[in-house]
């Protein structure tokens, strides 16, 4: 028992850290930040970018208005549509 957690306070000390270090320099996992509104909804901060890797690197975009993808030219027409594809794109 006694060597079973001393390998387990090792893994944390060591390994946990040395993951962090690793994801974060070889930017494995970017996500966007968000927070959660007043009417209890999640909203990304505006203006963000970062990488994703599914077979080859791609990049994720968050605009001005907070939301995926390129901002449109014009707000006049502009229609969205949240659901769990929306969700789930990121």
């Amino acid at each position: 028992m006694k060597k079973f957690l001393v390998q387990i306070g090792l893994f944390i000390l060591i390994g946990l850290p040395l993951g962090e270090v690793m994801v974060r320099t070889c930017h494995l996992i970017d996500v966007p930040r968000y927070y959660k509104g007043e009417e209890g909804l999640l909203h990304f901060y505006p203006n963000q970018k970062g990488t994703f890797q599914n077979r080859e690197r791609t990049t994720w975009e968050i605009n001005q208005y907070g939301y995926c993808g390129e901002a449109p030219e014009s707000l006049d027409n502009l229609i969205i549509l949240y659901g769990d594809s929306f969700i789930e794109n990121l």
